[in-house]
């Protein structure tokens, strides 16, 4: 439990020290989509969350696709785990490298 609590603190506070300057510039970049998903399922209990108009763009990270054409409960992720499910929580560690390095 506690490693699923400092994954989901993790995200959080990663995508949210994002600048908005930078978060403008990334909107709409794969990776960067998908880190904001996971900070989404971060914040709901760790549950893949897709409001009825989202995946608004495409989302992909490490050969995961969040389908943009499957919106809402559509979305086979939804209400399903994100991390000890979808991801391990190493590879929280890996998309953020990936994101960092669309910053640089």
């Amino acid at each position: 439990q506690a490693e699923l609590t400092l994954c989901c603190m993790l995200a959080n506070a990663a995508y949210e020290s994002i600048a908005k300057g930078d978060k403008d510039k990334l909107k709409g970049h794969s990776a960067f989509e998908f880190l904001r998903h996971t900070r989404n399922a971060a914040s709901h209990r760790n549950v893949w969350h897709f409001f009825p108009n989202e995946p608004s763009t495409h989302a992909e990270w490490n050969k995961i696709v969040l389908d943009e054409s499957r919106k809402g409960d559509l979305n086979p992720l939804q209400n399903h785990a994100c991390f000890y499910g979808t991801l391990q929580p190493a590879d929280l560690l890996y998309l953020l490298r990936d994101v960092e390095r669309l910053l640089i």
